[in-house]
Formats: structure tokens, C-alpha cells, sequence
């Protein structure tokens, strides 16, 4: 956590750290037929509904499905 904050305070901007909800995770590795890792970053795109970027295709997939899929063209 200091490595975090001091790497935070250098840049000037908030950082925050957030761990995924491994009861959600698991779940959505078995209704999308993801990886717990997949799942994992999934997870924390919609909880923070936040865009996911990927060159999985699978990932993507899902991605899109649940409408976090970053796209590239809105940069």
C-alpha cells in the first residue's frame, strides 16, 4: 500500500484499489464459460462500470454482451 501511495502522490492523481467479489466472479465464469482470471477483470469493469479492454476474444465476447466492452474508436 505505500508503494501505492507514494506512486499516487508522485503522479497527482487519486488512486484506488479494489478487489473483485469472488462469489461474483465464480459465477460469471460459469454462466459465460470464462477462466476465474477472465472472470475476474470482468467482475470489476461492471462493478465499477467501467469500460474493459481486451484482445481475448472470448472475453470480448462476453464483454460486449453485458455492454463493457471498451471501443476503441471513443478514445
Amino acid at each position: 500500500m505505500l508503494i501505492e501511495a507514494a506512486f499516487a502522490e508522485s503522479l497527482r492523481v487519486p488512486l484506488r484499489t479494489i478487489a473483485p467479489s469472488w462469489p461474483e466472479v465464480v459465477q460469471l465464469a460459469r454462466e459465460h464459460n470464462l477462466s476465474a482470471y477472465d472472470a475476474s477483470y470482468l467482475q470489476v469493469a461492471l462493478a465499477l462500470d467501467v469500460p474493459l479492454a481486451t484482445f481475448d476474444a472470448r472475453l470480448a465476447e462476453v464483454a460486449r454482451a453485458l455492454g463493457v466492452l471498451a471501443d476503441p474508436t471513443e478514445a
